[in-house]
């Protein structure tokens, strides 16, 4: 997540290109529509369409989008912008726009996977997980499971446990309790892991 991000992305519709994501959704700064963000998936830039076209993108949104990335050391625009080239003009190759959009998506991408998996699965972020990932255990959300998989990940070293099904849609979840045959399945897949 990008500290200061004043942009948002609203109404993503994205399936898998030929070489990339094949993707449109509206773009908003400070709550305002600019316009409409799309990739073709075919491994190209973004294309944008805006009221004030090309010109707002290069003198009022450009700008923003550096500070933005500036005030973000640590992420990996700091490691694209040292490893690229840049082309004639001195520019990068690789609009900072773009490069923002696509970080945006692919954090709703994720936001998308982590609801889907949470409504059979405990999904969880921990130590031993990537920064923009996450793991799960195939297990139904119960009280007891949640007790399980945190006692599981503990066991094996890991730390900050955050179980994600518990603030999914923004929510807390209350786990139902777990039957008497859940509970003993649960016991078995303990005894064979413990072997």
């Amino acid at each position: 997540m990008l500290t200061g991000n004043r942009f948002t992305i609203k109404g993503l519709k994205s399936h898998d290109g030929h070489d990339g994501l094949c993707f449109v959704a509206s773009l908003y700064l400070d709550g305002k529509k600019l316009g409409t963000v799309r990739n073709d998936g075919n491994g190209g830039p973004n294309f944008y369409e805006t009221e004030g076209g090309h010109a707002q993108l290069q003198t009022e949104i450009y700008p923003i989008v550096e500070a933005i990335l500036d005030a973000n050391p640590d992420g990996c625009w700091a490691e694209f912008r040292k490893d690229k080239p840049l082309n004639d003009s001195g520019q990068h190759y690789f609009s900072p726009l773009d490069f923002l959009v696509e970080a945006m998506i692919e954090e709703l991408e994720i936001a998308k996977q982590i609801k889907r998996h949470c409504r059979t699965k405990i999904c969880f972020r921990s130590s031993s997980t990537e920064p923009d990932s996450f793991g799960y255990f195939k297990c139904p959300f119960t009280a007891q499971n949640r007790e399980w998989v945190i006692k599981k990940l503990a066991e094996r070293g890991d730390t900050d446990i955050e179980i994600l099904n518990e603030t999914v849609a923004g929510k807390t979840a209350t786990p139902p309790a777990l039957t008497a045959a859940q509970r003993k399945g649960l016991d078995a897949i303990d005894r064979q892991m413990k072997k």
